[in-house]
């Protein structure tokens, strides 16, 4: 019985101490969860016009180069069934425009701003599953 006794105390005692260690959150951070807005998570996959106008390019693929270069690369391994080999899908005003180099058609000028969105998210936006994930272009109209 004194053995099962100094075993409960032993176990609330270390509870007890595990529970004083643990940190609480940091106060200025907001771990809240997000769901307005579940294809941006990080402002590097998200450029806004003034910051295309400043970045002095004429089109969305040579501000994307200049600013967002990581955007730009392969996210998933190439399937036979998908033609982008595994690269992001451009969207152009929620219409489905084709590979990378379609960015070239989209004048700087017009953009009010380009997100990427992985390929699970994508589908939310697209209706369609793009491996490689996609890049959204919305321009003025």
């Amino acid at each position: 019985m004194k053995v099962v006794a100094a075993l409960r105390l032993g176990v609330v005692a270390t509870l007890a101490v595990t529970v004083g260690c643990v940190q609480s959150p940091r106060p200025d951070v907001d771990a809240t969860p997000r769901f307005d807005a579940p294809s941006v998570r990080r402002s590097d996959q998200l450029v806004k016009a003034a910051e295309i106008q400043s970045a002095n390019v004429t089109n969305a693929l040579e501000a994307l180069r200049r600013l967002r270069p990581e955007l730009l690369t392969r996210r998933a391994a190439s399937a036979p069934s998908d033609p982008y080999e595994g690269a992001p899908v451009v969207y152009l005003d929620r219409v489905k425009q084709g590979g990378l180099e379609t960015l070239l058609t989209i004048p700087a000028g017009a953009i009010v701003d380009i997100r990427y969105v992985a390929g699970t998210e994508a589908v939310d936006w697209t209706g369609a599953y793009h491996p490689g994930g996609v890049i959204l272009v919305r321009t003025r109209r």
